[in-house]
């Protein structure tokens, strides 16, 4: 995923175009992550202070969720894990730094931590679809 100005990305290998592109902000982006449990989610927090949550299983055009963090311009993101062997746990919470350096810790919804069902097959069957056009 590359994160600048006022869209993300998210690239593969063997394509020199991005697989998904997010629509154009009205606010630049700062920074973005994956979900660690979840393949269809990502994070992107932009310079207003707002936090975008993309549920690209449920949607793919638009932001599923935005959640004012703070009045200060936000700076990086990281959401919670756990690895145990081949599984990975957690993704219940999001730490959001800001410009002033605040760290302000989110408790996400179930819904956006929580594997849905077979959103591993639907989403390979997006993406395989995106690379083909």
């Amino acid at each position: 995923m590359s994160v600048g100005d006022w869209s993300a990305k998210i690239w593969m290998d063997d394509l020199r175009t991005p697989l998904v592109k997010t629509r154009y902000h009205s606010s630049y982006l700062s920074d973005g992550c994956f979900s660690p449990t979840r393949v269809g989610v990502f994070f992107l927090t932009r310079k207003d202070g707002w936090l975008d949550v993309w549920d690209y299983y449920y949607r793919q055009n638009e932001v599923a969720f935005e959640h004012k963090v703070s009045d200060a311009p936000l700076t990086c993101i990281k959401v919670s894990y756990v690895g145990s062997g081949n599984q990975i746990l957690g993704g219940k919470y999001a730490a959001i730094g800001d410009q002033d350096g605040t760290v302000t810790i989110l408790e996400l919804c179930e819904s956006l931590y929580t594997m849905q069902k077979n959103e591993k097959d639907i989403m390979t069957d997006i993406f395989t679809r995106e690379m083909t056009k």
